[in-house]
C-alpha cells in the first residue's frame, strides 16, 4: 500500500507524493552510508512553518545525538545554522561551527559530520543532506566524501525542482 508524504518545495508549498519519493529519498542515503563510508545518514526538508523536518534517516540513532544534555537541541542549531549558509559543511567530533551568531552550534558526536544543502536554486535552500563519518585523517579522503554528498544532494534537489516545475504547469 503506497503512503503519501509531503514534500516541501519552494516558496513554502506543499504537495503530496506517493511512496516512490519516500523510496528515492531512502536510496540515496543507503548509496551515501554503503559508499562514503557513512555510519548514518539523513535529509531534512523544511516545513511550512520554516522548520526542518527529517524526511528520511538510516542509522541516526547510532551516533549519539541524545548521549548530552541538549545534544539534540544543539543539533538543531547546527541544522538551523548549516541551511541558512547554504554551503556544504564539515565538522570533526566535538567541534564547533565558526559562524558569528552560532556559539551552540556544533558537533557533539564521536563522527565527523557533514551536511549538503539542498539547493533549488543558488541560493533558495529547501534542506540538508547529512551524514556521519567515522574520523579520519586523510583530507583527501574527507573532500571526496564531502563532494559525494553535495553530488547527492543535488541529485536530490533536481528531483525537487522537477517536482516544483511540474506544480507550477
Amino acid at each position: 500500500m503506497a503512503a503519501d508524504i509531503p514534500v516541501i518545495l519552494g516558496l513554502g508549498t506543499t504537495r503530496t507524493m506517493a511512496l516512490p519519493y519516500r523510496e528515492f529519498f531512502e536510496k540515496c542515503l543507503r548509496e551515501i552510508r554503503a559508499n562514503m563510508p557513512a555510519v548514518a545518514a539523513a535529509l531534512w526538508l523544511r516545513n511550512r512553518q520554516g522548520y526542518l523536518q527529517l524526511q528520511a534517516q538510516i542509522g541516526i540513532n547510532e551516533v549519539g545525538l541524545n548521549r548530552h544534555h541538549d545534544g539534540l537541541a544543539i543539533h538543531n542549531e547546527l541544522l538551523r545554522v548549516a541551511f541558512h549558509s547554504a554551503e556544504p559543511i564539515v565538522l570533526e567530533p566535538y567541534d564547533r561551527f565558526r559562524f558569528p551568531d552560532a556559539i551552540s552550534a556544533k558537533n557533539l558526536t564521536d563522527y565527523t559530520v557533514m551536511i549538503a544543502p539542498l539547493l533549488l536554486s543558488k541560493s533558495a535552500s529547501v534542506g540538508l543532506l547529512e551524514a556521519w563519518q567515522a574520523p579520519v585523517s586523510n583530507r583527501e579522503f574527507k573532500h571526496e566524501s564531502l563532494q559525494f554528498l553535495v553530488t547527492h544532494g543535488d541529485a536530490v534537489a533536481k528531483q525537487l525542482r522537477i517536482v516544483n516545475d511540474d506544480q507550477r504547469e
